[in-house]
């Protein structure tokens, strides 16, 4: 019955997201199906591996605003529209709450992922087919391996976001958005500052880079890259157990 609850509250959001994915898909099979002026064009001003690096970039910002969507559903939402009390008087513990919430939410966002990640298989299996397979120096990665870190790292985005607004939610009941957008803005200034005063100090970026690329061509994975991986997934558990630590010593009116 919660689950329910949760999908009722976000299957719009799910929607939309799907929506988009469908049509950068039908906008690139347009495009490669299209004339072949309009084709040539394109590649005139862009190589193949660099169209593939542009699609799997520019999905990451409407993946991004999903996430923050996600996370202001459930029990954050809950408590600010004063449906708490009634929620929390059920035979259920506040864990449950919490974890039903992020398990759920993620669950959808993994398949945006998987479906944004598709899309741009797609567009590089096209692209491959026409130009020939230049997205790698030298062979040494497959497009299997490039879609699965791909796949990781979109999903590791995804979930910090998710997680960081789900906790902010519970933190100030319901406004969590504005309180995440406002972290994570000032986290981007707070590395542009020490990146410029302390040219040896890099804060980790937002956005997981699963390779190392020169020219526009994939050379190899970057180094450390399942140290980085496992270090963000532990971020991204870490604000949901802080959420369940907070909604356990609250108050609910």
């Amino acid at each position: 019955m919660y689950l329910w609850k949760y999908w009722r509250e976000s299957r719009i959001t799910f929607s939309i997201g799907l929506v988009l994915i469908g049509l950068l898909f039908w906008a690139l099979h347009v495009h490669h199906v299209g004339p072949p002026l309009q084709g040539s064009r394109v590649r005139a001003q862009y190589n193949p591996d660099q169209i593939y690096m542009i699609v799997a970039h520019v999905l990451t910002l409407p993946l991004a605003f999903l996430a923050l969507r996600y996370g202001s559903f459930g029990v954050g939402r809950d408590l600010n529209e004063g449906s708490g009390p009634f929620l929390f008087s059920r035979p259920r513990e506040r864990t449950f709450f919490v974890w039903s919430d992020w398990c759920y939410g993620m669950a959808q966002l993994l398949l945006l992922v998987l479906a944004a990640n598709l899309v741009v298989v797609f567009a590089a299996h096209r692209i491959a087919a026409e130009s020939g397979p230049t997205f790698i120096a030298d062979g040494s990665l497959s497009l299997l391996s490039i879609f699965c870190v791909n796949c990781v790292t979109g999903l590791l985005l995804t979930a910090s976001m998710f997680s960081l607004t789900y906790f902010c939610s519970v933190l100030t009941r319901g406004r969590g958005v504005t309180l995440a957008v406002g972290v994570i803005v000032i986290y981007s200034i707070a590395g542009a500052v020490v990146n410029h005063y302390w040219p040896t100090i890099t804060l980790p970026d937002l956005m997981l880079t699963g390779f190392s690329v020169s020219h526009s061509m994939i050379i190899s994975f970057t180094d450390g890259l399942g140290r980085s991986i496992a270090l963000r997934g532990a971020l991204a558990m870490a604000f949901p157990i802080a959420a369940q630590l907070l909604l356990k010593q609250r108050d609910v009116d």
